[in-house]
């Protein structure tokens, strides 16, 4: 059974107005704001629908309506999560789960973006180049494997470990969209990391329409 050095985490901080987070350690992370606007030492804001990949630690600030943030972790797996942020701050651990494949961290870059659904849009059966966690933001989707198919709302996340081939289908009374951040060999920078089960579906038309936020080669410095 294979070993793993590094695991990919996502929590969800929800933050009371005006509430100031405990620092953040240095480490591999996204941070997303899914709602409210959040601030972080430098001044730098990051208002709803942003994502940046940071390598520093940080304290985070919410404004006068609070706010949401998404942030996935790469660590190792021995490392515990920070979850206690500090008074007025809620933090779950959403998904948790160990890549395998992921050892020699200067091969792999790290991705963000998004993938939006219209109603009743489809996804023909594929899989991606390395493993990833998702996050539904708005809309339904179904999302099915050889071996089971389960139905994910906006909050639901939801681990691919890259090698499984999976096809989903959107629901058909909104659009739908979800968050993603995949970890990828350092060679798919800025190119597309899916492949199709069957090869002539990659020249059919696609329905998703993609938002790319960050698209970083990981490294030890």
């Amino acid at each position: 059974m294979a070993t793993s050095t590094y695991v990919l985490r996502l929590i969800k901080d929800v933050f009371s107005p005006h509430a100031v987070s405990k620092r953040l350690p240095d480490g591999y992370r996204i941070v997303y704001c899914n709602a409210g606007d959040l601030s972080f030492e430098g001044g730098s804001v990051l208002q709803p629908d942003e994502a940046r990949f940071m390598r520093s630690g940080m304290a985070v600030r919410a404004g006068t309506e609070g706010g949401e943030l998404w942030r996935w972790e790469l660590d190792e797996t021995s490392a515990e999560p920070q979850v206690d942020l500090g008074e007025s701050i809620q933090s779950q651990i959403v998904e948790s789960n160990e890549v395998p494949t992921v050892e020699n961290i200067e091969d792999w870059l790290i991705r963000c973006d998004s993938v939006l659904f219209p109603t009743g849009g489809t996804a023909v059966p594929h899989s991606h180049l390395g493993p990833g966690i998702r996050c539904i933001r708005n809309g339904k989707l179904t999302l099915s494997t050889d071996t089971l198919s389960r139905d994910y709302m906006p909050g639901d996340a939801w681990f691919e470990p890259g090698s499984q081939t999976v096809w989903a289908e959107a629901c058909s009374q909104e659009c739908t969209r979800f968050i993603r951040v995949l970890l990828l060999p350092k060679d798919v920078k800025g190119k597309s990391s899916i492949h199709y089960l069957n090869e002539a579906d990659r020249r059919k038309p696609k329905s998703q329409r993609y938002k790319s936020y960050v698209d970083e080669l990981l490294s030890l410095k």
